[in-house]
């Protein structure tokens, strides 16, 4: 499905959005003015589907994480808790940042800035070959 009508219809938006020099939303109303309501559809869409989607990040149960990790959903459980060992927790987005994508755990100290990441590296070319060429 996505392959007959996902991706094509996704080509026709870029080329419409190219050919009237408009945004999503604004788009739609050059065609045909009856369909400007398909532009805020599609941004709503676009909204509603980044808020639920999974991470990798957002659980627990990765390689990366330590024994003070916690979810978004056990906030509830750790706050009501009277021991105040579970206080110093991290979240899982926090300790994905800081321990598999920076590696923090590995260096020995803020002095020492260790060796270029390559995936960091290629991330950002690539950014900066799909923002300005």
């Amino acid at each position: 499905m996505l392959a007959i009508g996902g991706v094509p219809l996704f080509f026709m938006e870029l080329a419409l959005g190219q050919y009237h020099r408009k945004g999503a939303i604004t788009c739609w109303s050059h065609v045909v003015p009856l369909f400007k309501g398909i532009g805020y559809s599609v941004v709503l869409i676009a909204f509603y589907v980044d808020l639920y989607y999974n991470l990798p990040w957002s659980k627990c149960n990765n390689e990366w994480n330590t024994d003070k990790c916690f979810e978004i959903n056990e906030i509830s459980r750790i706050t009501n808790q009277a021991n105040t060992s579970n206080l110093i927790r991290n979240s899982a987005a926090l300790e994905y940042f800081s321990r598999q994508f920076l590696q923090f755990h590995e260096s020995p100290g803020i002095q020492n800035l260790g060796e270029i990441r390559i995936e960091i590296a290629f991330s950002l070319l690539m950014v900066y070959v799909i923002c300005y060429f």
